[in-house]
């Protein structure tokens, strides 16, 4: 199968461009800068020039997709959100998942099946209530920009009833040199890593091994449609996210971290590590979906190792 990938460079893209390519699938990728982002990756991939602002990706390599995934957009969690940033947050998964859907529709041959990325923050910010893939949204920026990203990717639908849509909420990623741990992981070795205030906030996490695993199985099996909470079986608090962290170390938990100094620090967008969602996977249970790594424990202790083991 011949599988087209937007942001291919990035922790998920490359990871599951590398995991479908050793299942023997031919990678496809478009990016501003094609020879830069081929130089990023471990394996053949052939890029095509397209920038997710301006308009459809090229139709040549739109035609040869067999699949379309969607991971491209602005970086969510690195800087804080100004008036400009959130702007580009919102209009990186608006526009570019609008105009990859404009391409299909302008193509004369359409992909079997059209997988696009979404996330948790869809869901309302709480640590008592529990969320599936039922559940209403929330009325804060990243719930208005998962609302707005996902009715694009529905649209494919208007483009051919044959196209099977599916859109994965994607929870906080763990994974060994990058994702959620990046910056926690200097200062867990540091043996300086605290929960977040009180640390009750609820963490809905994914091991970057599962999480590629539920992306493959949505490519191949015909019975993953529409939304699939992306999300470990069980969620967990900061505190014992931090402290699995810790011990999977050999240290202990530092002192918490005040969540004032976190507004200080980063502003609007510290609600992203204040505020806490208990996200389930309703739908990947249904579907019977194994996962690698369901518990805290067990992904803590698999990342360390593949981060070389205790420092």
């Amino acid at each position: 199968m011949k599988v087209l990938i937007t942001g291919l460079t990035g922790l998920i893209g490359r990871t599951l461009g590398r995991a479908l390519k050793e299942k023997g699938h031919d990678i496809l990728g478009l990016s501003r800068s094609p020879e830069r982002a081929k130089k990023e990756l471990s394996f053949d991939t052939q890029f095509y020039p397209w920038d997710l602002y301006e308009g459809e990706a090229p139709l040549e390599a739109i035609e040869q997709a067999d699949a379309i995934i969607h991971l491209a957009g602005h970086p969510i969690a690195d800087q804080r959100w100004t008036q400009s940033v959130q702007k580009k947050i919102l209009d990186s998964r608006v526009l570019g998942t609008r105009h990859i859907v404009q391409s299909i529709s302008s193509s004369s041959k359409k992909p079997k099946v059209f997988i696009s990325a979404s996330a948790i923050g869809y869901y309302p910010y709480s640590d008592h209530e529990q969320f599936d893939e039922n559940s209403k949204s929330g009325d804060h920026f990243l719930a208005e920009v998962c609302r707005k990203w996902e009715k694009e990717a529905r649209e494919v639908n208007s483009v051919s009833t044959q196209i099977r849509s599916v859109q994965i909420r994607i929870g906080v990623v763990l994974a060994p040199g990058g994702g959620a741990l990046e910056k926690m992981l200097p200062l867990a070795k540091k043996g300086v890593l605290g929960p977040i205030g009180d640390g009750r906030q609820m963490m809905s996490w994914v091991h970057i091994d599962d999480l590629v695993g539920i992306f493959v199985k949505a490519l191949e099996d015909e019975n993953y449609k529409s939304v699939i909470n992306g999300v470990s079986p069980h969620p967990v608090s900061n505190r014992d996210l931090t402290q699995q962290l810790m011990k999977a170390l050999g240290k202990r938990s530092f002192l918490p971290v005040p969540r004032v100094a976190l507004k200080l620090a980063f502003g609007k967008m510290s609600e992203v590590l204040i505020q806490g969602q208990k996200v389930v996977p309703k739908k990947l249970n249904d579907l019977d979906f194994r996962f690698l790594f369901p518990d805290i424990e067990s992904a803590m202790k698999n990342i360390i190792e593949n981060q070389g083991g205790k420092p």
